[in-house]
């Protein structure tokens, strides 16, 4: 197998046997960006059936569109208060619930 690009997390996935079904991206992270740590996921085969979901506090529509044409399942803005934080974690939830089920 062509390793590409080394990040610690793609490492991670290349070294581990059983992959994520769901990765949550800051899309500011050190290293490099989410967009493209996505870019350089798509790239491997074996990382393909991962899901992506983004988080930014710059998410806007051109970049949302951007991220989800490159592979992104879902880009959302940080919530700014505690309850907002509250719900997104329960849709990250009800995302991965949906994942298990198919």
């Amino acid at each position: 197998m062509k390793r590409g690009v080394s990040t610690p997390f793609l490492n991670y996935l290349r070294d581990i046997e059983e992959l994520p079904l769901l990765v949550i991206l800051d899309y500011n992270m050190p290293h490099m960006n989410a967009q493209d740590l996505l870019i350089h996921m798509k790239a491997e085969e074996r990382f393909m059936p991962i899901k992506v979901f983004i988080l930014s506090t710059g998410m806007n529509k051109k970049l949302k569109q951007q991220l989800v044409s490159l592979g992104a399942n879902c880009c959302v803005a940080k919530p700014n208060t505690t309850a907002g934080y509250n719900a997104l974690a329960n849709d990250i939830i009800k995302f991965a619930h949906s994942l298990k089920s198919k």
